[in-house]
């Protein structure tokens, strides 16, 4: 791996510089993403977990999630030349629609870090959006978000690993402790702090919410125009969300670390009592159709009647 990917993959986080860095333990990869877990060098601690993809443009895009679940995203290009501190101003837009004005701050000549909010709507544009534009005082540059929906569930797991990956990994240039030297009792990974929970509530939160979104819309788009049995039609719109209904398994899956299998279980049983309820009001609404039906001839004659 180049030396500058390195090194933006170590400072990312921004909490410390690229002597003050080591990693990574783990390594990934989720579709042109290559991830892993870094440590801070002066306590040996873990410190947080990055990805980047190359672009034709030149750019590397960096996403970073530190163990407080503090959400950066960087640009670096070898040609720039900025003020290390320097801030940057800069719009983020998501799909041409969801939009956030940031400040990015200048990490070398190279590199350009944003911290995105603690809430996660905006992670969740990154996550669920097709494409990102960065618009600079000096350009724009446009970036396509292959395969986001399944590295943000993998940088979450990633960050709930990484005590213990940082812990039984060593870095090639790392030595093994001495066997003379005391051994220290081993220690479970701390739990994750308020903030964190109520942070993975929320992306869980959206992620269902955007499901939800997805059974409404094709039960507008479907259900008026079609005569097929209510079942067949629930079937179908479920089908429809079925990209929709995989993101949010993998986030879920993420954040509570269980076995795919189990959740997929638990996820299949709330889909087949979703369906139980979409059959419920189809067959309601379609009631609700025939009736008013029926009684349409018979309000147009009141009215006559009252020479209306």
């Amino acid at each position: 791996m180049h030396k500058a990917i390195l090194v933006s993959l170590a400072v990312i986080a921004g909490a410390c510089g690229p002597a003050d860095a080591k990693g990574p333990f783990y390594a990934f990869n989720v579709g042109n993403w290559n991830g892993g877990t870094y440590s801070d060098d002066n306590s040996g601690e873990f410190s947080h977990c990055a990805a980047y993809a190359r672009y034709n443009s030149g750019i590397n895009l960096f996403v970073a999630v530190t163990k407080t679940y503090q959400w950066n995203i960087g640009f670096s290009h070898p040609n720039w030349h900025l003020v290390d501190g320097n801030k940057i101003n800069a719009r983020l837009i998501f799909d041409g629609a969801r939009y956030l004005d940031v400040q990015a701050t200048a990490k070398g000549a190279n590199l350009a870090v944003v911290s995105l909010p603690t809430t996660s709507q905006m992670v969740n544009a990154f996550r669920g959006s097709s494409l990102m534009e960065v618009v600079f005082s000096s350009g724009r540059a446009s970036f396509r978000l292959d395969q986001t929906s399944r590295l943000i569930p993998d940088l979450v797991d990633c960050v709930r690993a990484g005590p213990q990956t940082v812990a039984t990994s060593l870095p090639a240039t790392a030595q093994p402790p001495s066997p003379k030297a005391p051994t220290a009792p081993a220690q479970s990974p701390a739990s994750p702090s308020k903030e964190a929970v109520a942070e993975r509530e929320k992306m869980l939160n959206a992620a269902a919410a955007d499901y939800q979104k997805c059974l409404a819309f094709q039960m507008r788009e479907i259900v008026p125009y079609s005569n097929e049995g209510a079942e067949t039609l629930a079937q179908v719109i479920v089908t429809k969300c079925q990209d929709v209904e995989q993101k949010f398994t993998s986030l879920a899956l993420a954040i509570y670390g269980t076995s795919r299998a189990d959740m997929e279980r638990a996820v299949s049983e709330s889909v087949e009592k979703q369906k139980r309820s979409i059959v419920a009001d189809i067959v309601t609404l379609r009631a609700e159709l025939a009736k008013a039906l029926l009684n349409a001839p018979k309000e147009k004659k009141e009215a006559v009647d009252k020479g209306i």
